[in-house]
């Protein structure tokens, strides 16, 4: 892949494909990762939607159990009222009787009021307690007060005595004094600690049917808020606390005020913003994710609380998103290791494609050029074969009559023979090298009919060693052949190859100074033999060296330009290759590579 990145062309094709798969990959991982966490926040989201629903029907049915329990209160103090009014009428009742009733109904106080709202005075009687007792009783000098105080009773008893009295009286405005103005028969008042669901009737009172005033009864509702307290919605937030997911529940009413909560420390606190404004106002579910100054996410979903239709406050719930949050960075950390991965893989299958591509491209250019190259050989070797043959037959006739001039022509002195000797060898040496050359052309010109069979490369070589030995001599070259014993026999037409060989050996010969060197090496390899043919000379410039195998292209004077391209035209014949190695002043390298078998 050398070449491969030497390409700038196909090198912006490569990374711009592997950005648009690195896009590719990153977008559809992302999507992924976002649909995951989206999912999950769903899921999260329906989780908080049922507990919402629990909490709903738990709500109405603590507001239904209430009301129930506070209706049936209700009718058994109005019960107990009418009675006291009766026996009061009768002239039946005393101080002891007022307090066995209270003791045995657990009341907590019973008054009977005249028309200006005060204490009727009784006859005594022989109760368990005397008036004095039954005031004691209601007082802070109780001789049992954990019995009878509430939660109501114990925090009036850390409110001044001038205040507790001013509180009492502003309540007997607001409870008796529709029943004293005969305006109602009956009243119902709420005391003690009561959240907004939980109604307003563990007071009642009644007008008095024997005379003007009413009858007061309250009672002591210490076990009923012990129950509300096991049974009702701050109970079971209580219980939901527990919960690793939940990170609070809780119960605002319609002033935004926390009535319940899973985390006490807010109970009484308001908190309000436009989200639970919208929420109240609409009367729908919503959800929104919350940022802790930790980073830490939560997701609130807040319902309003409805009871018969009508908005009583609003539930919010708050659900830790630390799973979701684990599982997208789990996600981005997966992403990153599969995607990376996955890029290493496609580039390197998109290099190997793109390499493969530009290696079929060069391999299709060198094809186009040799094809180009054949063409212009064959155009050229008609030409020269026209150009031939019509240089042929005049230059047999000069043959033929060098020879009849040499047979028939004697000078008349000694000294005119020898140089008449000289001239015709000239002309004669002359005559072979044309004809050479014309040999050649129609070598050129004409396809190659290649009688192949196993050729042994050593007997090939050992005939040129014979051949050429005279003019490696006369040259003075150090000859050298490195042939690896047992070379396997390689299928071609042993004229050609020789021609081929010789071609390449003269090049090297003409192409060496004096008291040079000349090697010729072979070695197997890649299912064929591996040839060179080394010299010392001058060497090969870069430029000559892209033309080295062109048609009539030389660097040595006189010469024909056609050696080397017929070699190659041979060699390529028989499927075999053939390059150059040279730079100048380091001699030259010319190796062929020929199959073995026959291809």
């Amino acid at each position: 892949m050398n070449g491969f990145f030497k390409d700038r062309r196909t090198s912006r094709y490569f990374l711009a494909s592997l950005a648009v798969l690195l896009l590719a990959i990153a977008g559809i991982g992302l999507l992924a990762a976002v649909k995951q966490r989206d999912n999950l926040t769903r899921v999260l989201m329906e989780e908080g939607s049922s507990l919402a629903a629990v909490l709903q029907v738990g709500g109405r049915n603590a507001v239904a159990a209430n009301r129930a329990l506070e209706n049936l209160i209700a009718q058994r103090l109005l019960d107990n009222a009418r009675l006291i009014d009766e026996l009061a009428g009768n002239g039946r009742i005393s101080e002891g009787d007022l307090l066995e009733i209270a003791r045995e109904n657990r009341l907590q106080k019973i008054e009977i009021l005249n028309e200006r709202g005060e204490p009727e005075e009784l006859r005594p009687g022989r109760g368990p307690f005397a008036w004095g007792e039954m005031m004691r009783r209601l007082g802070p000098g109780s001789p049992d007060p954990e019995r009878r105080r509430g939660p109501f009773g114990r925090m009036m008893e850390q409110i001044p005595r001038e205040m507790r009295e001013e509180m009492r009286q502003h309540m007997r405005q607001h409870f008796y004094s529709p029943l004293l103005e005969g305006k109602a028969k009956e009243a119902l008042q709420g005391f003690g600690e009561r959240q907004f669901w939980q109604g307003r009737q563990f007071g009642v009172a009644v007008r008095r049917k024997s005379a003007p005033g009413a009858i007061v009864i309250t009672a002591n509702a210490d076990y009923i808020l012990s129950f509300r307290e096991e049974v009702g919605l701050q109970k079971l937030m209580d219980d939901l606390r527990s919960d690793p997911r939940l990170r609070y529940v809780s119960l605002q009413d319609a002033n935004f005020k926390v009535v319940t909560s899973s985390d006490r420390s807010r109970l009484g606190q308001e908190e309000k913003n436009p989200f639970l404004e919208g929420i109240l106002k609409s009367g729908r579910e919503a959800s929104r994710v919350l940022d802790s100054p930790e980073g830490r996410k939560t997701l609130e979903v807040a319902a309003p609380f409805l009871v018969e239709g009508a908005p009583l406050g609003l539930f919010r719930i708050g659900l830790s998103m630390d799973h979701v949050e684990a599982a997208w960075q789990n996600a981005l950390r997966s992403l990153f290791l599969y995607g990376a991965a996955v890029l290493l893989v496609a580039a390197f299958a998109v290099g190997t494609i793109f390499s493969e591509q530009q290696a079929q491209m060069r391999r299709a250019r060198v094809l186009e050029k040799e094809a180009e190259e054949r063409h212009r050989l064959a155009s050229l070797g008609n030409l020269a074969a026209g150009v031939a043959h019509e240089v042929r037959n005049p230059l047999n006739a000069i043959g033929m009559g060098l020879q009849r001039l040499q047979r028939e022509f004697r000078p008349g002195s000694a000294q005119d023979g020898a140089e008449y000797q000289e001239i015709l060898r000239v002309i004669r040496d002359e005559v072979n090298r044309l004809n050479g050359i014309i040999e050649n052309f129609l070598t050129l010109a004409r396809p190659m009919n290649l009688q192949k069979e196993p050729v042994s490369l050593s007997t090939v070589v050992s005939e040129l060693e014979t051949l050429l030995r005279e003019e490696i001599r006369a040259k003075g070259l150090h000859w050298e052949t490195r042939l690896e014993p047992n070379l396997p026999a390689v299928a071609a037409d042993p004229r050609q190859l020789k021609q081929a060989l010789m071609n390449l050996i003269l090049n090297g010969i003409q192409a060496t100074p004096p008291e040079g060197s000349l090697e010729l090496l072979a070695t197997p390899n890649d299912r064929g033999i591996l040839l060179s043919v080394r010299d010392s000379g001058a060497g090969i410039s870069p430029e000559d060296r892209e033309r080295i195998f062109d048609p009539y292209f030389t660097t040595k004077q006189g010469g024909t330009g056609l050696g080397l391209t017929l070699a190659r035209q041979i060699i390529e014949a028989h499927a075999g290759r053939i390059s150059v190695e040279s730079s100048p002043g380091q001699g030259s390298t010319f190796t062929l590579w020929l199959p073995t078998g026959d291809e």
